[in-house]
Order: C-alpha cells, then structure tokens, then sequence
C-alpha cells in the first residue's frame, strides 16, 4: 500500500466518523424538540411530569425515560397495585436505574422522599438528578444495599425487573435484609420477569441471547417459585397478577409480617429455577 493510497483511507475513515457524529448531535437536538414537554398552561399527565424531571439533562435517560413512560404498562398499573398504601413518606427503590419509576411514585405520593440503589454510576447519576432534592440515591448491588446510609425503617421497598439478577442465595438474603427494614403491615412491591411456559416470547428469546453473549448472570423463576421466596423471608402476598397481560411480567404485592406468624401458602418444597446457562437447577 503505498503512501497515497493509505492516506486515502485515513481521509475515508475519519469522514465517516466525522458524518456520524454530525448525525448522531442532529439526532439528539431533533429528537429533543420533539418529546420536550411543554408547559401550555393545561394539566400534565403523570408520564409529562415524569419526562420533565429529565428533559434538561442527558440525552440518554431522557431518551430511555420517554420510551419507558409510553411503552411500560407499569404506569397505568402502579396506582391501582398502591391503593392500599394509604402512607408512603420514605419509601426504597432496589435496583433504581435511570429512576423512571422513582420519579413517577415520587409524583403520585408528593410528599414522600425516595431512597435509592443501583449498581451502575451512569444510573445513579441520573436518578439522583431526575430526584432532584426529595432523593437519595447510592451506588450499590443487592443484597449488599445495606452499606448504604438508610433509615430505620421504610413505608415500603420497591423492586422493579431486578430480582431475576440473583441467584437464590442473593435473593434470600435481600429479602430478609428488606424485611428488617419494614414493620409490620408496611410494603414490599415487585415486578420480576417470569420463566416462560413453552419457548416464550420474540422478547425473551432476544432478551436470552442478549445476556447469553454477554455473559449476564440470569436466574428466572416460575410465580410459584418467586412467591415461596418472598413467602419464606417475612412476607404475606396479597396481590399477585401479570403486567400488561404479558405472562412472562409478574406483580407480587406483599406486606411485611413478624417472622414466628405462619405466612399462608409457604412453599416447603424443593422448586426448580433456570440459571443463566439455561438448565434446571434444584434446592
């Protein structure tokens, strides 16, 4: 390859890169001054309220948030899965992420303030943003949440699709690590991802491939399997259904009982989980 010819290429490559930088910022700046929430003096929806705790930030959790708002069944369900929550000052997010749903629990209850804990600091930073001063957000993985500086005790502990990241062990001890955390009759709220009847959906398959190149640890569990779980560390289910009539999503509602009541529908039994090599373990 001769000098020239080799130029020619260093020009090439270093186009390209300059084109897609270009279209990468006029993306961003286009796609902006379409999902901006704009105050016309009219009532916001829940999700505006939500997306405006984000639009003067960065691009990425603005964007992930706009898409979450529209597409997650999670918002319409949330204030029925809480009207039994008639208290909720300090509650717990485990497993925050941008802090999406801490931001719509913190707009349904205005005046609660939010805990927070996630294990990844691009996360943590724009949670504690969109929190702004009713958040407290720490860097940190479940069950080792603890380290954190929390109060005493929680109205409620929230865990939304993260439980399915911990193994059985991990997710004993989080639960039980919830538990200390919450008196009697106070909340404990999951979504978690389920193990799919049959070969499951387009999304699970994509979803399994995607941690399977990875290399992401994964542990899903069937409702019986999850609820013995949540049963056997202190808590009494009193709602549990599907999200967004998607079998494969699963709510479970849970209050806080003392450790010596018997919890109805404890699952003694040895029960079956997929691990992330996708085979069968027992316990």
């Amino acid at each position: 390859m001769t000098i020239a010819t080799m130029w020619h290429w260093v020009w090439a490559i270093a186009a390209l890169m300059a084109t897609a930088m270009i279209v990468r910022r006029v993306f961003r700046i286009a796609t902006r001054a379409a999902i901006r929430v704009r105050n016309t003096g009219r009532p916001l929806s829940m999700r505006e309220r939500v997306l405006l705790r984000y639009q003067d930030y960065a691009f990425h959790p603005l964007f992930f948030a706009w898409c979450k708002t529209r597409q997650d069944a999670m918002f319409d369900e949330l204030p029925g899965l809480l009207e039994p929550v008639k208290k909720l000052h300090t509650f717990l997010d485990l497993g925050c992420g941008f802090g999406v749903a801490g931001s719509f629990l913190l707009e349904l209850y205005p005046d609660s303030e939010i805990y927070a804990v996630d294990p990844n600091p691009d996360r943590v930073a724009g949670a504690k943003l969109a929190f702004g001063n009713r958040g407290h957000v720490f860097e940190g993985a479940a069950p080792d949440f603890e380290k954190s500086p929390f109060p005493p005790h929680f109205d409620a502990v929230f865990s939304i699709d993260m439980m399915h990241y911990l193994d059985d062990g991990a997710l004993g001890l989080t639960l039980s690590r919830i538990h200390a955390r919450l008196e009697e009759g106070s909340f404990l709220v999951i979504r978690a991802p389920m193990r799919p009847a049959g070969f499951g959906s387009l999304i699970w398959k994509l979803t399994r491939i995607h941690q399977r190149a990875w290399g992401l640890f994964a542990q899903y569990r069937t409702v019986e399997q999850l609820r013995a779980h949540i049963e056997r560390a202190g808590f009494a289910v009193i709602r549990s259904e599907m999200s967004g009539n998607n079998p494969e999503l699963h709510w479970f509602v849970s209050t806080a009982v003392r450790l010596e009541q018997k919890v109805e529908r404890f699952v003694a039994e040895p029960v079956s989980s997929v691990g992330h090599n996708g085979k069968e373990h027992h316990h």
